[in-house]
């Protein structure tokens, strides 16, 4: 009898190089500390979480490797006084491990394959489906256009 789990477990980190073999966008990932920086605006202070400042440079993922795909059309529009105001949902893959995902986290695309990508920002709207073989995170994002 062939034991699938020992054959998944030793195929997984083959599978999660090739996954990140595609990941051929650099983010910038960042949050809301919570904490309250300015008393008048009361702004929060905004704290990068991927890649990791503290990683050191030849840290595998410290270029803040990624890829923003949009398979499916999904998107929904509404209008907004004067404004039609457009989101489209994408998804954001990540190296497994590298970042643990929030809603309302930004990711800014920095460095791509695809120059137009480059400047556009996203925001996180679900917490990475954490599973037990991923080969990557894929959370959904939000690109807000107006």
């Amino acid at each position: 009898m062939i034991d699938l789990g020992a054959e998944i477990l030793a195929a997984l980190p083959g599978l999660r190089r090739q996954a990140e073999s595609m990941m051929t966008t650099q983010v910038v990932i960042t949050r809301r500390s919570g904490e309250m920086t300015d008393p008048v605006t009361g702004e929060a202070e905004v704290v990068q979480v991927y890649p990791d400042p503290s990683w050191p440079a030849d840290h595998p993922h410290s270029d803040g490797k990624a890829k923003l795909t949009s398979y499916e059309a999904h998107e929904a529009s509404s209008a907004s006084g004067q404004r039609v105001i457009t989101t489209q949902r994408m998804t954001l893959h990540v190296p497994v491990g590298a970042y643990a995902a929030q809603v309302g986290d930004f990711a800014t695309i920095v460095g791509s394959t695809d120059p137009l990508l480059v400047g556009r920002q996203v925001r996180v709207a679900q917490q990475a489906p954490y599973k037990e073989h991923a080969t990557a995170y894929r959370c959904f994002v939000d690109e807000v256009t107006r």
